[in-house]
């Protein structure tokens, strides 16, 4: 059953994420929208708190930080539940060819509670280099 997205007040803080360094791939957030249920975040390829080098950036980096992101969506709706990343839908990667920061995005396209639909991208220096959903199944 579907129902319509109302998000609580968040204030955007990183250390809020359960994911502590050298775990942790979102260095800040620059906007959430309630009313929208939309968050931008950003991930550096040189924070010294990851174990990611400036040179390089695995698949997983930018899953597990899109993944992070997503995590400011569905808990600030439900802050004493856990929810589990079930799966990844219809992505598309390309490499970048920038080594400037991502750019991380996500939308809530829909709730069916237990599970959270979320619409997600990342970008380089504007150009796309993923783009999916993700499923998220929160404990009930």
């Amino acid at each position: 059953m579907s129902h319509p997205i109302q998000l609580s007040p968040l204030v955007p803080d990183v250390a809020a994420l359960k994911q502590k360094p050298p775990f942790r791939f979102v260095d800040y957030v620059e906007s959430f929208d309630q009313k929208q249920g939309s968050i931008v975040a950003w991930m550096s390829r040189c924070n010294k708190d990851n174990f990611l080098s400036p040179d390089v950036l695995s698949t997983y980096a930018v899953l597990e930080a899109l993944a992070q992101t997503c995590s400011f969506l569905v808990m600030s709706q439900l802050p004493t539940r856990r929810g589990y990343v079930v799966g990844f839908e219809e992505m598309r990667f390309t490499p970048p060819l920038s080594s400037a920061p991502f750019r991380l995005q996500a939308n809530l396209l829909q709730i069916s509670h237990p599970f959270y639909t979320l619409g997600i991208a990342a970008t380089c220096d504007s150009q796309l280099v993923a783009q999916g959903k993700l499923r998220v199944y929160v404990e009930v």
